[in-house]
């Protein structure tokens, strides 16, 4: 504490700030061991039958594989290189993943706030439905990790390394479609802001600078034609033109839980908003209508095992009843209320919520790792306004996280 106390007010944060980012690594590297010797969970074993075809030289694919294979491959050849075959390893692997996930998010909040942010780091790192996953054979960090690496590389205008990462996070994960597009459009409003016309007028340079994206859309395209829609194995899971507004409804659900602590400090200011624009409500009110003729769960695996999937089983009561249907809309509600009064960094980083639509509505399955990456960058871009209620968060996520990862790893419950 002497040595401490003695060192330089800036130096002694970095110095605070490396500690606590190495002691994160050993919680990372708790969970992985935490997990280590389960039996292989929920996908998990699905995903390691994949890997282990490619382990063994064999290139075909699962029946039932719906994505680009291309976090099986990465893990399968880790595998080859280090002489290991067994699961152990290959969450070994994904515990890499995460850890480098963690240090870009890091880093990232420094371009973003100007100076690295602990506890935006440790509220991402311990985040309930992100935390769980770091050390499972899930490709949704390594899709993740690749997302947030392809901003990082927008942010310091390495455009082209962006856009070839990019493309990288799609052979992850095939819906990263979505915040490609969203990495292509923040670099134009980089370079040019809204000034459509002067981006015209530049169009080779805007060209020089984004020609990867633009390979990305055609591969991407040219893959959609050659495979006949999204998914590869069991297309009927997931139609190509069918748009749900499923996940929308339950990431606004689960919102109101998932920031619970920032979300009763911002109540106040809430009610004011609520006072000043009672129009509001009215939008509320077509809201709920338009809910409740959109609203469905009609696929096949958001109705199984709802005992085990603990989103199966909510979305299934939701159907049972009109009273569930209208206790499952009231935390939509007050959470598109909540992130109408959330302020962020930046102008430019409200362009989140249209991508984070366009990112859900074309998936018929209500999956919660589809929100991975919108709920990264809601972190990353909200403004901090009461360091009190950011450290409660960080606990809070803490706690969540710790009793959702004893109920996945002793097999009582899936998210």
């Amino acid at each position: 504490m002497i040595l401490v106390k003695h060192i330089p007010v800036m130096t002694r944060r970095n110095f605070l700030q490396i500690i606590a980012l190495l002691a994160l690594l050993l919680v990372l590297l708790a969970e992985f061991w935490y997990f280590s010797q389960s039996p292989l969970l929920s996908d998990e074993s699905f995903n390691f039958r994949q890997i282990s075809r490619f382990r063994r030289g064999d290139l075909s694919m699962e029946p039932l594989m719906n994505v680009i294979p291309g976090y099986h491959a990465l893990v399968a050849l880790g595998l080859y290189i280090s002489g290991r075959t067994g699961a152990f390893s290959a969450r070994l692997i994904s515990t890499g993943f995460s850890i480098l996930t963690v240090l870009i998010f890091y880093l990232l909040t420094k371009k973003v706030e100007g100076r690295p942010s602990l506890v935006k780091t440790l509220q991402f790192a311990f985040f309930p439905l992100i935390f769980p996953f770091f050390p499972l054979i899930y490709t949704d960090i390594l899709a993740l990790l690749l997302v947030l690496l392809g901003f990082y590389l927008t942010l310091e205008r390495h455009y082209t390394l962006a856009g070839l990462t990019g493309i990288a996070s799609i052979l992850a994960r095939t819906n990263n479609i979505s915040w490609f597009a969203f990495l292509f459009f923040f670099t134009c409003i980089s370079e040019y802001g809204s000034d459509w016309r002067n981006a015209w007028r530049d169009r080779v340079r805007l060209l020089r600078h984004t020609w990867a994206y633009w390979l990305g859309f055609i591969l991407f395209a040219a893959f959609l034609v050659v495979n006949r829609g999204i998914a590869i194995g069991d297309k009927s899971t997931q139609p190509l033109f069918k748009l749900e507004t499923g996940n929308l409804y339950f990431l606004l659900f689960l919102f109101l839980f998932l920031f619970l602590p920032q979300n009763l400090a911002l109540l106040p200011k809430t009610w004011r908003f609520i006072r000043q624009c009672p129009r509001f409500l009215v939008f509320l009110l077509l809201l709920l209508s338009l809910f409740f003729l959109t609203y469905h769960n009609t696929h096949p695996y958001n109705n199984v095992f709802p005992n085990y999937y603990l989103r199966n089983a909510l979305l299934m009561a939701v159907e049972e009843s009109v009273v569930w249907k209208l206790a499952y809309f009231l935390p939509v509600a007050i959470s598109l209320t909540l992130l109408w009064v959330t302020p962020l960094q930046r102008r430019a980083y409200y362009w989140l919520y249209p991508f984070t639509l366009l990112s859900l509505t074309p998936f018929w399955l209500v999956e919660p790792r589809y929100y991975f990456v919108p709920l990264s960058l809601f972190i990353l871009f909200r403004l901090v306004t009461q360091d009190k209620v950011e450290w409660i968060t960080v606990g809070y996520n803490l706690v969540c996280a710790l009793v959702l990862i004893y109920l996945i790893r002793h097999e009582i419950m899936f998210i």
